[in-house]
């Protein structure tokens, strides 16, 4: 019984270490970080979601093809461009 207990301890010290390690802490982490220790828990949570929501669009976009469509017309790029420009501009 004994073993088995030290056996269990052992397989979760070894998950929680490698869950642990296994998060990528870039910029969007850090900055989730930054804001939920300075703002609380909303700013924080907020500046995750965009940064899960920006990954998931990028990943969207890529599988219908408009990355590569953007990338053989440099004109339908820079219109792309600066229409969410003109977003980001106006919605702030």
């Amino acid at each position: 019984m004994r073993n088995l207990m030290f056996l269990i301890k052992t397989v979760f010290a070894g998950l929680f270490t490698g869950v642990a390690f296994a998060i990528p802490l870039g910029p969007a982490g850090l900055e989730s970080i930054k804001r939920t220790v300075n703002s609380g828990i909303k700013d924080g949570l907020m500046v995750a979601l965009g940064a899960v929501l920006a990954d998931a669009f990028d990943i969207l976009f890529i599988n219908i093809g408009l990355f590569s469509l953007l990338n053989q017309n440099k004109s339908t790029e820079a219109i792309f461009y600066n229409l969410w420009f003109l977003y980001l501009i106006f919605r702030i």
